[in-house]
This record gives structure tokens, sequence and C-alpha cells, in this order.
């Protein structure tokens, strides 16, 4: 599958000056079919959200809601880079403390 722009909805908006950049920070949610990995064809792949570069600011946060068989399962991005087009937006999964 491919980055569906309709399922990327802005849940929330912070404070431009939490995050050291003119633009606020969003909170954003995305349900997707797509493998919530990193890897090839993955919702993580750098590129994945190049379509959604005119909506995303780096220090956004993506909430991916996916599944595996029947069961959801949730993922936490966080946006890294928005360059110009010709290169792509780029997201790191959230890891917690103990490296999950």
């Amino acid at each position: 599958m491919a980055y569906n722009e309709k399922s990327l909805v802005r849940i929330a908006t912070g404070a431009a000056s939490d995050v050291g950049h003119d633009n606020a920070s969003g909170l954003f949610l995305y349900r997707t079919p797509d493998a919530l990995g990193t890897g090839t064809g993955q919702v993580g792949e750098a590129g994945y959200f190049n379509n959604a570069r005119a909506r995303l600011h780096k220090g956004d946060v993506i909430i991916a809601v996916g599944s595996v068989g029947t069961t959801p399962i949730v993922d936490i991005f966080v946006v890294t880079a928005v360059p110009a087009p010709g290169s792509n937006v780029t997201v790191a999964r959230h890891v917690d403390d103990d490296g999950s």
C-alpha cells in the first residue's frame, strides 16, 4: 500500500515556542493497513510521508494505527526532517527508555 492523505488527521496543535521553530507542533492520527515498521513499504520508511510535506513540520508527532491480522497495533513516529521537494520527509520511530 502507500500513504493515504485522507487517513492523516491533525488531532491537536501545540505552541510554536515549545519546539523551537516558527510553526506550532502538531499531533496527527494516521490509520493504515501498511506495516508500522521502518522497512521498505512501511510507515516509517524515508519518503513514506512525502505527499504530506505541506502539512508536516519537524517535531510533529504521528500516532499510527495499524493491525496485525485482526489485532490493532499502535506506533508513534516523530517527524525528523521535512526538506524541500526532491529529498525525503523522514520520521523516527519512538523508542521508550528501555529500548522497546
